[in-house]
C-alpha cells in the first residue's frame, strides 16, 4: 500500500511536456506511482479533481540565509508552493566570517542580518546550522563572493595579487567541497564591485571545475546594462562556467527597453556555445538596501567609512552630490523626485520604525526637509541597514523577460512569516506571491505562457541548471516534492502596502513526501533537507 495517493489530477511534470490526467502515489520520500491508470490504495488519499499537480517550485534566487534559522517553517515560501530554495545569491553569504563581519552584516541589511546569531566562521559550520534547523523546505547554498573577497582584501578597492587570488580560490574550493552548488557575485555591492573581470573568471573557472554554476548580480541594470551583459558573456566564455544572470531587468525610465538590446547578445553567445541563462521575478519594483544608491567610491573601507563621511558637513555634501549625479544619470529623471519614490520597508531601530511603509518623500514632508537629506539621515541613523523598494521597471518589459525561453523564475526574497522576528519588517510582495502571480497573470489572465511552460520555468529547468538531482520533475523514483493547486483560483494577494498576505489556491504542498501545507494551512512539518552538490 502506498503512503499517499493523489487522485484525478492534471499532472504537469515540469519538463514542459503536455500534462495528463492521472494519479500520483508516494511511498516514503519518493514518487512510487505516476500514471493515467488508477493508483493502488493509499494509507492517505487526496482528491485532486480539478487541480493541477506539479513538482514543488524551486526558488532559484533567494536570500533566506538567516531567516531560515529564525523561522525554519518558512511560511511565506511553502504557502506559495516553494519546496526548494537557493541561498547565497547576489554575492551575499554568511561564511566565511573574518574581521569584516560587521560590514558584511550591514551591507546585507536586506537579508535581515539580526534574524539569527552568527555562531559560525567557516562554511561547514554554517551549513551544519542550516541542517540542524530542519526547515520545512529543501535548501541549496551558493558560496558568496562578498565574504570570500572580504576575508582576503577587506573592503578595499584594489585588485588581488596572485597569492591573494589563490587564497580566495582556496576559500571557494572549501565551500564547494562542503556541497555548495556554485558561486554568486554581487557586482553592485562592495567589495564585489571592486573585482576586475579576470578575478571573476578565475574564480568562476574553479566553480565550473567542481560542476557548479555562477549566479551574478551584474554591475549595472540601468544605462550600462548592455555593457554589463557583455562583461558577463566574456567572463562566461573565458571561464567555461554556466552563468545565471540574476533578475535581468532594465531599471530607470530612460532605460526601459534595453533588455531588447541585451537579450539578443545573450542569445548569440548561447548559440556560439557560451553557457548562459537568466532569471526574473514578476514585479516592476526591486528591493534591496538603501546604501546601493550611494556610489561605490564612498563604500571603500566598509560601512564605518561611509558613516564617518556622513558625520561631517563636507563629507555629507560630497556623498549627497555623488548620489544626485549618479541617480540623475542612471534614471534620466529628476534625481530628487526619483529618490522620493523609494519606499522604506525595513529599519533596525525603534525610533525609525514609523518610516516603514513610507516613501522618502513622505518622510521628508514629515521632517521638513528633502528626500536626499532623509536618505542620508537614515543611512547614518541605521548604520546603513535600511531596506527599500525601488519602483523602476516597465511592467510590459518584465513580462517579456519572464516569457523568454532562457528565463527561469526566482523571487529574490526571504522566507519569513507575518509574525515573530521575521515579520517585524515590511516585505516586498514577492516574498509571498511570486509563483502564484506567474500562474495567475502570465498563464490564466494574459495567456502569455502555457501552464506547462510556466511550471517548467519554476521546476525542471532550475533543477537542471543547478544540478539538483531527482527533483524538479514528477517521475518515478524522484523525491516527492509536489504542489497541488487550483488553476482557476490560484492568485497572489500580497500588495506593496499590504505585502504579508498568503496566496490562495494552493491546496497541498509535499516536501520529501510529507505534507507541509494542506488546505491552506501550514502543517508545522519540517521535512526539508540541506541539499549538497556531489563533488565532480
Amino acid at each position: 500500500m502506498l503512503d499517499l495517493v493523489i487522485r484525478g489530477a492534471l499532472l504537469v511534470d515540469g519538463s514542459g511536456r503536455p500534462g495528463f490526467r492521472g494519479d500520483l502515489g508516494v511511498s516514503g520520500e519518493r514518487i512510487e506511482f505516476l500514471d493515467r491508470a488508477p493508483a493502488p490504495p493509499g494509507r492517505t488519499e487526496f482528491d485532486a479533481t480539478g487541480l493541477v499537480v506539479a513538482p514543488g517550485f524551486i526558488d532559484v534566487h533567494a536570500h533566506s540565509d538567516l531567516t531560515l534559522l529564525a523561522n525554519p517553517l518558512a511560511h511565506s515560501k511553502v504557502m506559495q508552493g516553494v519546496t526548494t530554495e537557493v541561498l547565497g545569491n547576489c554575492g551575499f553569504g554568511v561564511a566565511p566570517l573574518t574581521g569584516t563581519q560587521e560590514s558584511i552584516r550591514e551591507i546585507g541589511a536586506y537579508a535581515q542580518p539580526d534574524a539569527a546569531e552568527w555562531l559560525w566562521h567557516q562554511m561547514a559550520e554554517y551549513l551544519r546550522r542550516l541542517e540542524e534547523a530542519k526547515p520545512s523546505l529543501n535548501v541549496a547554498v551558493l558560496a558568496g563572493h562578498i565574504p570570500i573577497r572580504a576575508a582576503v582584501l577587506g573592503f578595499s578597492d584594489r585588485h588581488p595579487n596572485p597569492e591573494q587570488l589563490a587564497q580566495m580560490a582556496a576559500l571557494l574550493e572549501e565551500a564547494l567541497e562542503q556541497g555548495c552548488f556554485g558561486l554568486s557575485f554581487g557586482l553592485i555591492y562592495p567589495p564585489s564591485c571592486y573585482a576586475p573581470a579576470w578575478e571573476l573568471a578565475a574564480l568562476a573557472e574553479r566553480a565550473a571545475a567542481a560542476g557548479g554554476l555562477c549566479a551574478v548580480h551584474m554591475r549595472d541594470e540601468s544605462e550600462a546594462l548592455v555593457s554589463a551583459v557583455e562583461e558577463i558573456i566574456g567572463v562566461a566564455r573565458d571561464s567555461g562556467a554556466f552563468f545565471e544572470i540574476s533578475h535581468l531587468k532594465a531599471a530607470g525610465r530612460k532605460n526601459w527597453g534595453r533588455t531588447a538590446e541585451a537579450i539578443p547578445r545573450i542569445e548569440k553567445a548561447v548559440a556560439s556555445g557560451v553557457r548562459l541563462g537568466f532569471d526574473a521575478y514578476p514585479y516592476a519594483a526591486g528591493c534591496t538596501t538603501l546604501s546601493v544608491t550611494v556610489p561605490a567610491r564612498f563604500h571603500v573601507g566598509g560601512i564605518q567609512a561611509l558613516s564617518d563621511l556622513l558625520r561631517t558637513a563636507e563629507g555629507r555634501a560630497e556623498v549627497g552630490r555623488g548620489v544626485l549625479e549618479e541617480r540623475g544619470r542612471s534614471t534620466g529623471e529628476d534625481p530628487l523626485e526619483s529618490l522620493g519614490k523609494i519606499l522604506v520597508v525595513g529599519v533596525e531601530s525603534e525610533r525609525n520604525r514609523e518610516c516603514q511603509g513610507l516613501t522618502l518623500a513622505e518622510i521628508a514632508q514629515r521632517r521638513g526637509c528633502d528626500s536626499l537629506q532623509v536618505m542620508l539621515d537614515l543611512l547614518l541613523e541605521e548604520n546603513g541597514q535600511v531596506t527599500v523598494i525601488h519602483f523602476s521597471m516597465d511592467e510590459e518589459e518584465v513580462r517579456r523577460v519572464l516569457c523568454h525561453p532562457l528565463c527561469v523564475v526566482g523571487s529574490d526574497s526571504l522566507a519569513v512569516a507575518p509574525f515573530g522576528p521575521t515579520g517585524e519588517k515590511m516585505p516586498h510582495p514577492r516574498f509571498y506571491g511570486t509563483f502564484p502571480k506567474i500562474l495567475r497573470e502570465l498563464v490564466r489572465e494574459r495567456g502569455l505562457l502555457s501552464l506547462e511552460e510556466a511550471v517548467a520555468k519554476m521546476t525542471g529547468r532550475p533543477a537542471a541548471r543547478l544540478g539538483i538531482e531527482r527533483r524538479g520533475l514528477l517521475a518515478r523514483g524522484n523525491f516527492a516534492d509536489a504542489v497541488a493547486f487550483d488553476p482557476q483560483r490560484i492568485a497572489d494577494l500580497a500588495t506593496y502596502r499590504d505585502p504579508a498576505r498568503y496566496s490562495e489556491g494552493i491546496r497541498l504542498v509535499l516536501v520529501n513526501g510529507k505534507p507541509v501545507v494542506r488546505d491552506g494551512q501550514h502543517t508545522q512539518a519540517r521535512p526539508g533537507w540541506l541539499l549538497r552538490r556531489q563533488a565532480q
